[in-house]
Formats: C-alpha cells, sequence, structure tokens
C-alpha cells in the first residue's frame, strides 16, 4: 500500500473543504466500486440485477442516508421497500480517496442526484457521500459505511446518468489493473468482449490476451510508480446496447533514470452493455493522439 501525508486542503463544491491526500495506488480501483454501487439504483429494481452491488458490501455493513439506518447485509433491501418505486441519477465530482488505516479507505465524494417516482415527479438534491472500504485482495474492495447526507436541493435537472457511470466503472478499473500491471487475463476477462481490439501509439494493434499482457507488461517496464487518471468523459449511447466514451487520460510515472514522465492522451472506446454482466465489455480502443504535458 502506497500512502502520503496530507498535502492540502481544497474546497469541494459544497463550499465545504475536505483534505486532499497524495494519490493512492488503490484509487481507481475504488472509484470503480462507486460506480458500479451506485448503479443499483439507476434501473428498474430486481434481485438478478443487485448480485453484483451486494457482493460489493460487508456482512456487517452499515448504511446511514436519508431513508434511514441499514444494519447488516441482509437489512440492507429494506432501503428500497421505504423508498418506493423510483429510479435515479447520480453525477458523481470531487472524488477524495484516502487511506484510514491498514487496508481499509475513506472514499468522499459531492453527487449531483436527480430521483424519479414511478408516478413521473422527481426531486433533485446535492448529495454528500462518505464511505469507508476495506481491501479484500488488490482488485476487490468492499464497503463497511456508507454515509449520504442531503446538503442542499439542486435546481439542475441531471441527465440519464446510467451509461456514463456503467462506463466510468470499466474505465477506473481498467485503469487500476495498468497502474498495478496486473497480466493475468482473470482479472479483466470480464471486461472486455470476446473479440476486442485496441490502437495503442507507438505499437502494434491488440487483439488478443497475449498481446494485451505484453503491453501491460511492457508499459510497466518503462515507467515506474504510475499514476493514471481519465477526465473530461462525454458519453454517446449507441444503439445495439453500446457505448461510446471520449475521454482525456493523463498519464504520470518515472523513466529508468527517476524522472517524472507526464503526459496526455485522447482516448475513444467502444463498449457492450448487457446490465446482466458485472462490466460493460471493451469492445475497441483507439488511442487518438499523445502530447507532454508542460507544467
Amino acid at each position: 500500500m502506497h500512502s502520503k501525508s496530507v498535502d492540502k486542503i481544497v474546497k469541494n463544491e459544497s463550499g465545504g473543504t475536505w483534505p486532499l491526500h497524495g494519490h493512492t495506488r488503490e484509487a481507481n480501483f475504488i472509484k470503480s466500486t462507486l460506480y458500479k454501487w451506485l448503479q443499483l439504483w439507476e434501473l428498474p429494481f430486481s434481485v438478478e440485477k443487485s448480485k453484483f452491488q451486494m457482493d460489493l458490501l460487508a456482512e456487517n455493513i452499515k448504511i446511514l442516508s436519508p431513508l434511514g439506518l441499514v444494519t447488516g447485509k441482509n437489512d440492507f433491501i429494506n432501503i428500497f421497500g421505504k423508498a418506493g418505486d423510483f429510479i435515479a441519477d447520480f453525477v458523481l465530482s470531487d472524488i477524495n480517496i484516502y487511506p484510514c488505516g491498514v487496508g481499509t479507505y475513506t472514499a468522499q465524494a459531492v453527487c449531483q442526484y436527480k430521483r424519479t417516482f414511478s408516478d413521473g415527479t422527481s426531486e433533485n438534491f446535492v448529495l454528500q457521500i462518505e464511505a469507508d472500504l476495506m481491501k479484500i485482495n488488490p482488485l476487490k474492495f468492499i464497503f463497511q459505511r456508507i454515509i449520504i447526507k442531503k446538503t442542499e436541493e439542486a435546481f439542475r435537472q441531471t441527465i440519464n446518468t446510467y451509461e456514463r457511470n456503467r462506463a466510468s466503472e470499466v474505465i477506473y478499473y481498467c485503469m487500476g489493473i495498468i497502474e498495478h500491471n496486473i497480466s493475468d487475463p482473470k482479472f479483466y476477462r470480464d471486461c472486455f468482449a470476446k473479440e476486442f481490439t485496441i490502437y495503442p501509439l507507438q505499437s502494434a494493434i491488440i487483439k488478443n490476451e497475449n498481446d494485451l499482457n505484453n503491453w501491460i507488461t511492457g508499459i510497466n517496464g518503462k515507467l515506474k510508480g504510475i499514476s493514471i487518471d481519465p477526465v473530461n468523459l462525454q458519453i454517446v449511447e449507441l444503439p445495439g446496447h453500446e457505448i461510446e466514451v471520449k475521454f482525456d487520460l493523463l498519464f504520470i510515472g518515472k523513466n529508468h533514470e527517476g524522472q517524472t514522465v507526464n503526459s496526455l492522451s485522447k482516448n475513444c472506446w467502444t463498449l457492450e452493455n448487457d446490465s446482466h454482466e458485472a462490466f460493460a465489455r471493451i469492445k475497441s480502443i483507439h488511442v487518438e493522439k499523445l502530447e507532454p504535458i508542460f507544467i
């Protein structure tokens, strides 16, 4: 585990301040976990579709929200009975993640939230989310505690966010895989389509697991301490349950001489999206251009 002390204090969108800690190598996996958990409310509820989110909860999970207190995994389903028949949209921002113990992390985020009921009425709020997560293995984190607070009523309409959060989940997961130099295919088979194509820069086209393994290993062989941050996501829903997502990728690492290398790539991903599967699956990745960043 890599951790740093507090660097500075930043102001969040709701007017408060949170400590901003140094980058932790677990951040992208934890963000992926957050986006997966929120998807439970973005489609009509079913027990079958909830299984992926239920796997994210510790047996003794505690969830405190405006709907009340949930104690224990078996009590979690009660939150739906209290809430009624609704679907929701979530737009996360200001996500901060920092270590709070051995193998445990706290995630804090601001969330634009819209809840739409079966009769067509809706309500909009800004939420503050704080969650404690425990590391089960290098790729899996589960929630031990979640606190959700309404901070103010929101008057701007949110968009349908399911596709955005579904895409964000798989993107952050894949960034964590590269950061941790994970080349065992069993850890990423769930997020790649049976047939996929990657068009990287300065490398041959990738169409199979062996080439993907070599690519990930090659990146980590050239640079150490890699940190990857996707930003400025733009989502388009395509016919046939596919999602196109374009975003900028900020990439930082150190070369063999110990010099910091910064770069910015333009990415376009196409995803196959079956809501009954753990992840939207990557069908293609195009890396459009790469530029050095001078700060």
